[in-house]
């Protein structure tokens, strides 16, 4: 059985830890002053209990309480600062739209992401930027990336130099794959403040996203160094330890982050997630039971939850779970194969095979998931499509092929695309010629390294296999537009891999590009007019001179 606390029993015990320490020797002549300093030096552990203190002294001190508040926000308790916000009133230097901006961060802390958003709506500050990240923070959370990307955009328009909104933009072209945007906002948002806790740890996860466990680990490391009293670096490196399948270290970690505050609702997934990964799907599924309705808009949990039940045979609460993930991440490849699995058991292969539909196509849909997805497809009749998956779903056995792979992709972006051409091309002749990812990737290095004849001819190929993957749409227009091919059949392929991914500035950025080759310059010029806000300042001037050309 894996280790873990009850969630009840961990409430308990976290909320009886202040009561317990204000007795044992932490004495000052003036708590409020002490919680003010111990505050102002990110050691909220301390500033926590110096409040109590002052708190029980002068129950109704609006300032104590206040900073109360603030105190659990930082240790990330959500519930406790609520609780504390009650108590406190606009007056003085507290506006009535700085306090909606705490409360709707403790409800973000509580996965309330509707209900914070109801609460900003209602009072906008445009001027303030904190109501621009928490607004993008409860969208980012939600699910609902376009409409986040929209107040990023916004905010990052009126506070440039806000290092939360380039830490939570970061975190968003992380999410869609766009490496180097997200590591020049990160760059920037560090240059702005060093020592911005969302910045190091969205580092962090940049990190994780290129697979450098050991630079994500340090990161993670120097947000905890920075803010030792904070839950979030705590839950960062349980996530990190998690991945690395050490799950005693993670748990460990996540003890630490529940002793300092009321248990964080995604350090109780966490625990799930271990207790499903070690086989305990009994465990995993009580706790996240114990959570009842807090984690709905936590799309991690919602996808968990619907594996859960599909491992006890629930598939049609599995079905209704995985839909709603789906329908929030139509092109999750894992979410869509768990709900495929689930329609498959309840003896729907048409309606299974439909599931895979939108993802199927992608070049980096793993193998085996092909291989089952071809199985799905001869189920539902349709021997076509069935037998084209199972050419795609063989593997031929390689030495260190992922070794290579990954060379491959540091070549190309190190600005050696001749190495990365040659690494793909010695692949295609080992029998990956089958391969999207590596056709597509080998047709952006060709590409790359100027030979134009190569970069269509593995363009084509990987468009052959993989017709409807946006990133191989994106790739074969790219060289057709750059090789004098035709112009109108770049577009349409843009057009379609822009409908997919409409938040990926790079295929809209060729999109537009696609459009001036066709002479239709009023769209183009709506085009770049999108992109403007999401790009570096060098990169602004350059569509902003193109843009006023047309």
């Amino acid at each position: 059985m894996p280790r873990h606390l009850s969630l009840y029993r961990v409430m308990i015990a976290t909320l009886a830890l202040p009561l317990a320490l204000a007795g044992c020797g932490i004495v000052e002549q003036d708590p409020l002053e002490a919680g003010k300093q111990a505050f102002a030096e990110n050691n909220f552990a301390d500033a926590r209990i110096h409040l109590l203190n002052a708190i029980k002294a002068e129950p109704t001190s609006a300032e104590a309480n206040l900073l109360f508040a603030r105190t659990l926000l930082e240790l990330g308790d959500g519930l406790g600062a609520e609780n504390a916000l009650s108590k406190v009133k606009a007056s003085g230097d507290l506006s009535d739209d700085a306090l909606v901006r705490l409360r709707a961060r403790a409800n973000i802390l509580q996965g309330k992401y509707r209900e914070a958003l109801d609460m900003l709506e209602a009072a906008p500050s445009e001027g303030q930027a904190e109501w621009h990240r928490l607004m993008a923070r409860a969208l980012f959370e939600s699910g609902d990336f376009t409409a986040a990307s929209t107040r990023l955009s916004n905010g990052l328009t009126l506070h440039g130099d806000d290092a939360g909104l380039l830490a939570l933009s970061a975190a968003l072209a992380i999410e869609q794959g766009r490496v180097s945007e997200a590591r020049s906002q990160i760059a920037k948002a560090l240059k702005a403040e060093p020592d911005n806790l969302e910045a190091l740890l969205i580092r962090g996860q940049l990190a994780l996203f290129e697979n450098d466990l050991e630079a994500a680990e340090e990161s993670f490391s120097a947000a905890l160094q920075a803010y030792p009293d904070s839950v979030f670096p705590l839950i960062s490196m349980a996530a990190i330890q998690a991945d690395n399948q050490d799950y005693d270290a993670a748990l460990d970690y996540l003890d630490r982050a529940d002793a300092m505050a009321n248990v964080q609702p995604v350090s109780v997934y966490l625990r799930a997630r271990i207790a499903f990964a070690q086989d305990d799907v009994q465990t995993a599924y009580n706790l996240m039971q114990e959570t009842g309705d807090v984690l709905d808009d936590h799309p991690p949990s919602v996808l968990l939850s619907g594996e859960i039940a599909i491992r006890q045979g629930n598939f049609n609460q599995a079905e209704q779970r995985l839909s709603r993930f789906v329908k929030l991440f139509p092109n999750h490849t894992k979410g869509a194969f768990l709900l495929a699995e689930a329609r498959e058991k309840q003896g729907d292969a048409k309606g299974a095979l439909q599931a895979v539909r939108q993802v199927i196509d992608r070049a980096d849909v793993d193998p085996q998931l092909l291989g089952y997805a071809a199985k799905l497809a001869g189920k539902a009749g349709d021997d076509d499509l069935s037998a084209r998956l199972e050419r795609r779903a063989e593997v031929p056995k390689l030495d260190n092929l992922g070794e290579q792979l990954i060379a491959a992709q540091a070549a190309l972006a190190e600005g050696r695309p001749n190495d990365a051409l040659t690494i793909y091309e010695a692949l295609i002749g080992k029998g990956m010629a089958d391969n999207a990812l590596v056709r597509n990737n080998a047709a952006q290095a060709a590409l790359q390294a100027n030979n134009n004849k190569r970069a269509l001819n593995h363009a084509r190929a990987a468009m052959d296999l993989a017709p409807d993957d946006p990133a191989v749409q994106d790739t074969l227009a790219w060289v057709m537009l750059n090789s004098g091919g035709d112009k109108v059949e770049a577009l349409e392929l843009l057009r379609s891999a822009s409908m997919a991914k409409p938040a990926d500035m790079e295929i809209r950025w060729h999109l537009a590009q696609a459009l001036i080759a066709n002479k239709q310059n009023a769209a183009a010029k709506r085009e770049i007019e999108v992109i403007l806000p999401f790009v570096r300042p060098e990169q602004r001037n350059r569509l902003e001179q193109v843009a006023a050309s047309l």
